[in-house]
């Protein structure tokens, strides 16, 4: 009792004394709770206490603000009115009143509002009924800066679980104050992990087909699988649905599989138009992908994709153009066994030719690969030394088996059915270094040996040589400056002559986007400022090579019919087929770059300017500190390969030059360059290759440019991207295709892109036009959280 009255005399004289000398109350209750106000009452009888003026209460890592606080020692609840504050360290809470009690720590606020640093609520009444859940009654969750007039959604029931999920029970979506739709429960993340629930609806306008729509359920099976249906209707085409199942097993083994089907009542086989057809026909496709790797061992992957009729890939473009690898689809399967020394392989591809004039029927006469199997090995040193002509000699074996077989045995003018074996083993033999010169010299064996079972003549062909490639080479290279990460006192900086360096001094308050407040600057005498300086190194090389190839003991024994079919690009399987002397006269472009290997020599000059800087050093991350501290760039290349056929027939050194390769580029930060040409002085054919990209402030833009003589039509084209930042809100992008020998743009693409400050939506209007359509398309994006944006249609 006598302790009571001491403490209400000393809280009076405080009071007074507080009043008389216009100082504010500082008062604590524990070691948990600390007000401070401006004036301060207690009342003895009802064991309470009342803050005015400029109220703050911390209650350990939190803090209310407000004009007048009522708190019971009783019971632990505080009232408190006024331009309410409530703030933690990822959240504010705004409200006109607040309920708050420092035992349980339930919080209650009337007209509310939580700001957050990815999105806002705001409710006629919020509560925190434990520490990570929010509940609120016609609240309004958005992502915008500007809220809520741009884009929310309101729902009479709000759920937040901090860090979790936002469950909103009988759900408007508003844009611009205005009820576009209706979702009777919506569920939005607010972290990472999986939970069931409806996802955002998927929207489309088409102009032939008029409105899809679908709307996505996610049910998160378990922890390592999930599955989500997507009920759809496809305007005028009708109803489908979408299925996707993925299963994660162990480690890096895991399953997906897609579906679609469609209840069509457009489609029917052979009609190209988007009338109603007045049946409905079932369409069904989709795919499964499995993917497993054991132990650094064995790594297995398996493929398969299907559709009951090839006009899908036209007709549900939205669906297939992301699923498509290829001009046809099937199954494609491998399997691999490795270990330190040897490779063992089986690959199976059993495929349907999407470019079959039947939608509905499969390409039997469709060569394919059942199965291919290949036994390679590492090279194995037979000799290791250090002295010249023997620094080491070693072995390597390559070999592969493939089956090629139609579905219905039906060969034309070539053979399409057959078994190969191909061998390439290899010698390789290091001399070493003789002064400044480097050697090297190789030897493989070029064997291929084919039978032809469905044969009535000779059933059997082969083809063998041996490639000689020898090679000396010298490297002159210097290296400049030094690199690595350095702080500086900011005393030591020279502040009038550095005044194009960007230097925290910290004159002002520091301010943090999304949250409420400022950080006032820290006093000099509890920190000292540091400035960061990366200093980069870089490296010059060239290197002079000087190789020679050698084809000899060029054999063929067996069936003239393949002999005479593997001399051009399309009586061949693939390019293995090619006869080695004559594979650099074939029209694929990876032959025609390459030199002929009957008696060639080569010159080869090439230049690198590399780029050495720091990394951001992470010492927590085991092993990394040292020996992975620092990044490479290729800042400039200039690189010349000119080739001599020493077997040509002519004593003209002009005639006995071959290809002729030139190919530079630089990067800087804003700006790239490369280009790439190939020049035939036989007949003075060209493969050009050209582009450049540049990155300013508001105008972005790249050029591409392609020339290939060796074409039919000759291959000239031209390609332009280029986006300009109209201002802050708008976006211009634009991307042309044109052919310079047809004088024409064979596909356009124009695009603006609208993008408010507010960070939550983005719209765009989009046309397109190729030789065969042309197409309008309008988009929607909205930023449900983490700054990324979804489009209606379904995509991010």
């Amino acid at each position: 009792m006598k302790f009571k009255n001491i403490l209400i005399l000393a809280l009076i004289f405080f009071s007074i004394k507080a009043l008389a000398d216009d100082k504010r109350v500082n008062f604590s209750f524990g070691n948990k709770v600390q007000v401070l106000s401006d004036k301060a009452y207690r009342r003895s009888k009802n064991n309470e206490f009342e803050a005015v003026g400029n109220v703050i209460i911390n209650h350990e890592r939190n803090s209310i603000y407000g004009e007048k606080a009522s708190i019971s020692f009783k019971t632990g609840d505080a009232e408190v009115l006024g331009n309410v504050r409530y703030i933690s360290s990822d959240m504010t809470v705004f409200g006109s009143k607040m309920e708050y009690n420092f035992n349980s720590s339930y919080l209650g606020v009337y007209n509310g509002k939580i700001i957050n640093s990815n999105y806002t609520v705001v409710g006629k009444y919020l509560a925190k009924i434990s520490e990570n859940v929010f509940i609120g009654r016609e609240a309004e969750y958005t992502t915008c800066r500007d809220c809520p007039e741009s884009w929310s959604i309101l729902g009479k029931e709000v759920q937040i679980t901090k860090n979790e999920y936002i469950r909103i029970k009988h759900a408007y979506i508003k844009v611009n104050g205005v009820v576009v739709m209706y979702v009777p429960y919506i569920v939005l993340p607010i972290k990472k992990d999986r939970e069931s629930g409806l996802l955002f609806p998927k929207i489309k306008i088409d102009s032939k087909e008029s409105v899809h729509f679908g709307l996505p359920y996610f049910w998160a099976i378990s922890d390592h699988n999930d599955l989500t249906f997507t009920p759809m209707v496809r305007g005028r085409r009708g109803l489908s649905g979408e299925l996707q199942f993925r299963q994660a097993i162990r480690g890096e083994t895991w399953l997906e599989l897609n579906t679609i089907g469609v209840n069509d009542r457009i489609w029917t086989p052979g009609k190209d138009d988007y009338e109603v057809s007045g049946t409905h026909n079932q369409r069904l496709g989709g795919d499964f992908e499995f993917h497993s790797f054991l132990d650094n061992t064995v790594n297995f992957h398996t493929y398969f994709s299907g559709m009951s009729d090839l006009d899908q890939v036209r007709d549900l473009e939205s669906y297939y153009d992301k699923r498509l690898r290829s001009s046809d689809l099937g199954l494609e399967s491998y399997l691999n066994i490795y270990n330190s020394l040897f490779d063992i392989g089986a690959e199976v591809e059993f495929k349907r030719n999407l470019l079959f004039e039947n939608p509905k029927g499969f390409d039997h006469d469709y060569v394919q690969t059942l199965p291919r199997v290949h036994f390679n090995s590492i090279p194995f040193y037979l000799w290791q030394g250090d002295f010249f002509g023997g620094k080491s000699l070693s072995f390597q074996w390559k070999s592969e088996g493939v089956v090629f077989k139609q579905n219905h045995f039906n060969e034309g003018q070539y053979i399409r059915n057959a078994t190969r074996l191909n061998l390439r083993p290899k010698l390789l033999w290091d001399l070493g270094y003789l002064g400044p010169v480097n050697f090297k010299s190789s030897v493989s064996m070029d064997r291929q040996d084919y039978w032809f079972s469905h044969e009535q003549g000779d059933k059997k062909f082969s083809k063998s040589g041996f490639v000689y490639e020898n090679e000396a080479s010298f490297e002159i290279s210097k290296i400049f400056g030094l690199s690595y990460d350095e702080s500086i006192p900011l005393e030591r900086i020279d502040l009038e002559k550095s005044k194009g360096l960007d230097i925290e001094t910290k004159e002002e308050d520091i301010k943090f986007e999304g949250h409420v407040g400022s950080v006032p600057k820290i006093n000099e005498s509890f920190t000292e400022d540091q400035y960061k300086i990366s200093r980069n190194s870089y490296r010059y090389s060239q290197v002079y090579k000087l190789k020679h190839y050698y084809l000899a003991d060029q054999k063929q024994k067996g069936s003239q019919k393949f002999a005479n079919q593997i001399k051009s690009g399309d009586g061949q399987f693939d390019s293995i087929d090619s006869v080695r002397e004559k594979e650099f006269e074939l029209s694929h472009v990876s032959s025609r770059t390459s030199l002929p290997v009957s008696n060639t020599l080569e010159l080869q000059w090439s230049n690198s300017l590399i780029k050495k800087y720091p990394k951001e050093v992470n010492v927590f991350r085991d092993g990394k500190y040292l020996r992975d501290n620092f990044s490479y760039s290729k800042v400039a290349y200039f690189d010349v390969s000119q080739g001599i056929d020493l077997n040509a027939n002519t004593d003209n050194t002009v005639d006995k030059l071959t290809r002729l390769y030139v190919g530079t580029g630089f990067s800087l930060s804003n700006f790239s360059f490369s280009l790439s040409e190939y020049f035939y002085h036989q007949n003075n054919e060209h493969i050009l290759n050209f582009s450049i990209a540049h990155k300013l402030s508001r105008f972005n833009y790249g050029l591409t440019f392609r020339y290939d003589s060796f074409t039919t039509p000759i291959n000239k084209t031209a390609d332009l991207t280029a986006s300009l930042k109209l201002n802050d809100l708008f976006n211009l992008k634009t991307i042309q295709r044109y052919d310079l020998d047809d004088k024409g743009f064979t596909e356009s693409y124009y695009q603006l892109l609208y993008s408010p400050l507010n960070n939550c939506w983005k719209a765009d209007v989009s046309y397109k036009t190729t030789e065969i359509e042309h197409s309008i398309a309008f988009n929607f994006y909205i930023n449900f959280n983490e700054n990324k944006f979804y489009s209606l249609s379904g995509g991010e």
